[in-house]
């Protein structure tokens, strides 16, 4: 009697190995997705809170803001900036705050235009002193490993996500 395997069972059992690997590296990859997201949406939501609510309680009796220093044709940006001013261009230095973003996340696309046209390359939202209403409402699209959020900023200054 011999003993050993045959061809056809170290083909079934090579074909099962890879299939349960195929499955363990997709899944592994969702994960990964949804984790780098979940960093990039909850660091912007948090940017933008940040301000608004600076805004609303009136601190340096100034308006707050976000700028988005995104690099227009990679869609990149190593941190984002909360700011004190009615712009970015005439705040005060001394109260920015800079956050870090996750390298692998994307502004896709952004409209804060409000009621305006928009060249969908938007770098900035302002809240008003002790309303925290803005006139940059709209929209921010996050892509990570090519998973998208959209993030909506309402006029009166409301931050949401959409998943």
């Amino acid at each position: 009697m011999r003993h050993g395997f045959t061809t056809l069972e170290l083909l079934v059992v090579m074909t099962i190995v890879l299939i349960v690997f195929g499955i363990s590296f997709f899944a592994v990859t969702q994960v990964q997705r949804g984790i780098s997201l979940e960093t990039a949406d909850i660091a912007v939501i948090d940017v933008l809170t940040t301000a608004n609510r600076r805004a609303r309680a009136g601190e340096q009796q100034s308006s707050w803001g976000v700028y988005f220093p995104y690099n227009e044709t990679t869609r990149t940006a190593n941190e984002l900036l909360v700011f004190s001013g009615n712009s970015y261009a005439t705040r005060d230095v001394a109260f920015d705050i800079s956050y870090q973003m996750p390298e692998t996340t994307l502004f896709d696309y952004i409209d804060l235009s409000g009621a305006g046209s928009s060249s969908g390359n938007d770098h900035e939202i302002v809240f008003s002193a002790l309303s925290g209403a803005t006139s940059q409402y709209g929209y921010l699209i996050l892509k990570s490993l090519e998973a998208t959020r959209t993030i909506t900023v309402t006029e009166e200054g409301v931050v949401t996500r959409e998943f």
